[in-house]
């Protein structure tokens, strides 16, 4: 069992806004040579986006449509027409002026953001969560899957796994409770390491991008840092190789049960009930929590 200050901002970093996935814990543990293969794989994912790199509003609006499209099709999270314009617009004000934010006062705000939410969580929200950090399901699981979705792991690497009934309990004690300064404190650390990170690991996969330089992100480069920690997207592949890696999931999954996993082509990688890892981000980044996010850009 988790000592309880680790336990509540791992429910943090988890429920308010991220799952606490940065790359693979694999990917960082593998050879040099693996480790390339999967920072090809992002390039292939971004790549897909193609983000803008000039002033020109023709570029931007189509970069914001595929960064639209690229998250809707993976995880199912849909940016509001108001909120995609907005970003276009933010966008087009930082590559005329290279005024972008760091990543230090993105997780400030992002801390914000979050300890401001949790006490606004309802019942049904709990239980979506919940069920979104319970694996991928379907009516013909095996019993030993059925079994284990009794079992909550806060990251996708299996780290940070707790009892399903436990589990609720402490994110309605801490939505009751509310953040206090010192939690607040603790939450600003951890969120402010994993962005951090993130951030780093993005600037080694495209060297111009996500703050290369003067340490700025762009507005579309700090919402896909978001995006992919609340998705647990590590924004590897594009579309045909995404669609390739879970048919290769269902395989792989088919022959280790015994039970026929499900066709892949009706469901998202991510999001809600994820075929590869299911979370909640269409509640994290819900519209409200994107027009939020998108105020700490400068005008």
């Amino acid at each position: 069992m988790f000592a309880k200050p680790t336990l509540i901002v791992l429910l943090f970093a988890s429920l308010a806004f991220f799952g606490f996935i940065l790359t693979p814990r694999s990917a960082t543990t593998q050879s040099n040579e693996a480790r390339e293969k999967f920072k090809n794989d992002v390039r292939d994912g971004l790549a897909e986006i193609g983000l803008p790199m000039n002033p020109i509003e023709t570029e931007i609006d189509a970069g914001g449509d595929r960064l639209a499209d690229f998250v809707f099709y993976r995880s199912g999270l849909k940016i509001s027409n108001a909120n995609l314009a907005r970003l276009k617009e933010l966008e087009f004000a930082y590559r005329s002026t290279n005024k972008g934010v760091s990543a230090r006062d993105l997780s400030r705000h992002l801390t914000r953001i979050a300890a401001d939410r949790i006490p606004k969580l309802n019942d049904d929200e709990i239980d979506f969560i919940t069920e979104n950090l319970k694996g991928f399901y379907f009516p013909e699981i095996p019993e030993g899957f059925k079994k284990g979705r009794d079992i909550i792991t806060l990251r996708a690497d299996g780290r940070g796994w707790m009892n399903e009934d436990v589990f609720v309990k402490e994110l309605k004690t801490l939505r009751d409770a509310g953040v206090g300064a010192i939690m607040r404190q603790i939450f600003a650390y951890e969120l402010g390491r994993e962005v951090t990170d993130k951030v780093k690991f993005l600037a080694e996969v495209e060297p111009a991008r996500f703050g290369a330089g003067d340490s700025a992100l762009s507005p579309m480069e700090a919402f896909l840092v978001v995006y992919s920690l609340a998705a647990e997207d590590p924004l590897a592949h594009g579309r045909k190789g995404l669609e390739e890696r879970m048919i290769k999931h269902q395989e792989v999954l088919t022959r280790h049960t015994g039970v026929k996993w499900p066709d892949p082509n009706p469901h998202r990688a991510y999001g809600t009930n994820g075929y590869i890892r299911p979370s909640p981000v269409e509640l994290l980044l819900n519209d409200a929590t994107i027009t939020e996010f998108l105020k700490i850009f400068p005008n």
